[in-house]
């Protein structure tokens, strides 16, 4: 049982230079870094390999000024076993440079990934790790659960790590039928992939003291499926996945009355077109309007087609389009309908009933982004201002903190977007000190900021969801979906 204690710091966003002329690394009894030589200049590609943690001493590169990286085993494990904890520090091919297989998935050739992929890579702000314990946020990947990595596409954490002056953690997981679809013979073994990040937390509660970091103050994030893994949800037929909440696994649904007592401050984010990916893919050009109805129908049947068609949310004729969309009417009125059906009307519904239920939680969506590899070739979602689930900005992306003693989030908050646009790098510096402020004192509003204030969700329904990026201010409401299946609120 990890203690569940609450501290609270004063709000700042970190930023120490990692090269003056000269810098010699201090009070290495605090943060455990040692370098080849105390003092050093220039910054190169040095190694820093003489990092005491519980299990042997680390060893790490520079991955950015100031930033130093260091891949890890946490765990071995059989098919379709559960995860045993490291007893030693190994690093990939015993080379502080080398980054970690990925889990086995479709798509990379066979030499990317192998099943000894239970690694998870921390980037620390080495001069904040010198002078004070540091906030630890740790990032679940998203992938369908099927796919993915620590080292995907921009989850460099070294941006983060250093403007925020905490330390960034990206994990591995097991993945498809080796992490969730054990056979019969072991389906007590269900969920290994959540499994896994439990024992990462333990192995971060055991090591993160080495590097200077505070293992009582650790924030969760994750997006899409990783997201899912820390909301704890119901796949279908299969068994609840059961995240690990202060030493035991929930066995409460989130619905209804059944929710934990002791609920952790949360951020959820969607983006503005979150259904883009998947409308553009299956239909590439595109639609009359003729076609809008049997497609919806198709998805909802005739009765609460029928509904829908009646509301003024979603008529194709009422999408507005210009020169850049085109007449595109139909996909956009059908993308409004899967983002709000898939995405916005479950995160604001959970997020209305975890404030009813005295949770405090923020509201986010996203209107600026920019282009995910796995949006590359989608053309609709290559249209200017239209930002897609797997966008490189905050997208669906659930935090919750207060996990070990404080627990909780892509390219936005990482600030690794390539060559940014001007809007694109205020949305960067607003997330990350957003998501720094939220880390330290689980409010998402900068001390001193001339930020908007971003509104918890009142118990009333009000979401006050932030807009970040173009028109800013609250998303509006629409009307509700998830009424149209049978249940109350607003969207």
């Amino acid at each position: 049982m990890f203690p569940l204690t609450l501290i609270w710091l004063a709000t700042y966003t970190w930023a120490f230079p990692f090269c003056p002329e000269e810098t010699t690394v201090h009070s290495p009894s605090v943060s455990g870094f040692r370098h080849h030589s105390e003092s050093y200049s220039s910054c190169p590609n040095d190694l820093f390999d003489r990092v005491k943690t519980p299990i042997g001493y680390a060893r790490g590169i520079q991955s950015s000024p100031g930033v130093i990286r260091f891949a890890v085993r946490y765990a071995t494990s059989s098919r379709w076993q559960e995860a045993l904890p490291v007893t030693t520090w190994s690093i990939p091919n015993d080379d502080p440079e080398a980054l970690p297989p990925w889990c086995p998935q479709s798509g990379p050739p066979a030499s990317h990934y192998s099943e000894d992929c239970l690694f998870l890579v921390l980037y620390v702000p080495v001069q904040a790790a010198a002078y004070r314990k540091l906030n630890t946020l740790v990032w679940v990947h998203g992938g369908s659960f099927i796919e993915g990595s620590a080292t995907g596409a921009g989850l460099d954490g070294s941006s983060f790590a250093l403007a925020s002056g905490s330390i960034v953690v990206t994990v591995q997981y097991r993945l498809g039928v080796l992490g969730f679809l054990p056979p019969p013979s072991l389906d007590q073994n269900v969920n290994l992939g959540v499994k896994d990040i439990t024992t990462a937390l333990e192995f971060l509660h055991r090591v993160l003291p080495s590097f200077g970091g505070d293992p009582g103050e650790i924030t969760m994030a994750g997006q899409s499926s990783g997201a899912m893994m820390l909301r704890v949800r119901q796949q279908g037929t299969l068994s609840p996945m059961r995240p690990m909440v202060d030493g035991s696994f929930i066995t409460t649904s989130l619905t209804g009355t059944s929710f934990p007592s002791a609920l952790k401050p949360v951020i959820i984010t969607t983006v503005e077109n979150e259904a883009g990916q998947a409308i553009g893919s299956i239909f590439p050009s595109p639609l009359p309007i003729a076609n809008f109805e049997p497609i919806v129908e198709g998805s909802f049947g005739q009765n609460r087609t029928q509904t829908l068609l009646s509301s003024s949310c979603y008529e194709p004729q009422a999408m507005h389009i210009d020169a850049m969309t085109g007449n595109d009417q139909t996909r956009m009125a059908l993308e409004l309908l899967g983002t709000d059906s898939n995405w916005r009307c479950s995160s604001w519904t959970f997020a209305r009933t975890y404030a009813v239920k005295g949770g405090n939680v923020h509201v986010g969506v996203f209107q600026l982004g920019a282009t995910y590899p796995s949006n590359a070739n989608v053309e609709y979602c290559s249209i200017a201002g239209r930002v897609c689930h797997g966008g490189r900005y905050l997208h669906h992306y659930y935090f919750l903190r207060n996990l070990l003693k404080r627990e909780t989030f892509l390219d936005g908050q990482f600030g690794t977007t390539p060559s940014p646009t001007s809007a694109e790098s205020c949305v960067t510096r607003e997330i990350q000190a957003r998501w720094s402020a939220f880390m330290h004192t689980s409010d998402p509003n900068p001390f001193g900021s001339s930020y908007a204030t971003w509104m918890p969700v009142e118990k009333s329904g009000n979401v006050h969801a932030l807009q970040f990026g173009l028109s800013g201010g609250e998303a509006p409401d629409r009307w509700l979906l998830s009424h149209v299946l049978g249940r109350q609120g607003s969207v």
